[in-house]
């Protein structure tokens, strides 16, 4: 019998949690079956139950993906010596992701299946702190210090993050490029105040 080539099966299971993330982008994941996965993969129902037995497996394993992708795209962020610059393009990355049609509607459901599963709101909260914690860093290593207070400046910027997406959803007129120019000019305000921080 031959034994099972851990790095095929990684490369298998991959392949179906990629399939799965374009078909849940594109029709939810109320409106996405296992067949329809099946079908955008090209495989067997014996195969994708392998790796998932059931939708609710697959979309676990689709949110532990998008967690684990938004952890390691931060923590290059975080390294980054510029910490002005990298705040700027983390800023700009979302803008990108809120435009684009299946990457936004991916993350609405994520945000709204973190009410309805336990696993999806725990790795929702990972994500959530990897996100707190390098906006904390970036705002800490600024050059020039933010008019508002430590805290207040990373509410602002996390709230912000979280009301693109929802903006973009909406809003059959929104524009990447200014809502990526005015955070751009809304950083520079901020700087720019001549007391610093101050106690608003």
């Amino acid at each position: 019998m031959r034994k099972p080539n851990p790095a095929s099966q990684a490369a298998q299971r991959a392949h179906l949690i990629d399939a799965a993330k374009r078909c849940f982008s594109r029709a939810g994941f109320d409106g996405t079956s296992t067949e329809a996965v099946r079908l955008e993969a090209k495989t067997s129902s014996g195969k994708l139950f392998h790796y998932f037995p059931n939708k609710q497996a697959l979309i676990q394993a689709v949110v532990a993906d998008n967690t684990s992708g938004t952890i390691e795209w931060l923590n290059a962020l975080k390294g980054r010596q510029d910490a002005s610059l990298a705040l700027r393009q983390l800023l700009s990355d979302v803008v990108a992701a809120a435009a684009d049609p299946e990457s936004r509607r991916l993350i609405l459901e994520i945000s709204a299946a973190t009410a309805r599963d336990a696993t999806i709101a725990r790795l929702s909260a990972e994500a959530d702190r990897a996100m707190i914690e390098v906006l904390s860093a970036m705002v800490d290593r600024q050059d020039r210090p933010f008019a508002l207070q430590r805290d207040q400046m990373i509410a602002l910027l996390s709230t912000w993050i979280d009301g693109v997406f929802s903006r973009a959803a909406v809003d059959p007129f929104f524009d990447p490029e200014m809502m990526t120019a005015s955070i751009h000019r809304l950083l520079a305000m901020l700087q720019d105040h001549p007391e610093g921080h101050n106690d608003v």
